[in-house]
């Protein structure tokens, strides 16, 4: 998994994890650049991202 914000390589297990309709949602935290973002993933497709929105 890479971060969608540094493109930082991402080996850390997900601090987060629950289901959304028939995906699977898993929330990580970038250790370099410490952005938060959502990994999107459903049987058959390839997993994408979604950041998370900063104010």
């Amino acid at each position: 998994m890479r971060c969608p914000v540094c493109n930082a390589e991402i080996n850390e297990t997900p601090f987060k994890e629950w289901l959304f309709n028939d995906y699977s949602v898993s929330r990580y935290k970038c250790p370099k650049c410490d952005y938060s973002f959502n990994a999107y993933s459903k049987e058959g497709k390839e997993a994408y991202t979604i950041p998370k929105r900063k104010f």
